[in-house]
């Protein structure tokens, strides 16, 4: 699912989104959260209209970054 060797708890992670579970994930800077978010927001958004993935940011400069991240990569994408 990743290209690269994934920690236990990022597989743990994955297995929880793929499964349809919800999950709550609080690690240290550089950890893969925000890809883990990503990932979740694309599986949702192929499988539903009214699914939710939230993201917590520390900080507004963070959010504004991860806002506009999240519009470039699913603006354009056909979704149910």
């Amino acid at each position: 699912r990743v290209p690269w060797a994934a920690d236990r708890w990022q597989v743990e992670l994955l297995d929880a989104i793929d499964g349809g579970r919800g999950a709550l994930v609080v690690a240290p800077t550089s950890a893969g959260k925000t890809f883990a978010a990503y990932y979740a927001m694309e599986k949702v958004l192929r499988s539903s209209n009214s699914g939710a993935v939230i993201f917590m940011s520390p900080t507004v400069a963070l959010a504004l970054q991860v806002e506009s991240e999240v519009h470039a990569r699913f603006r354009q994408k056909p979704y149910p």
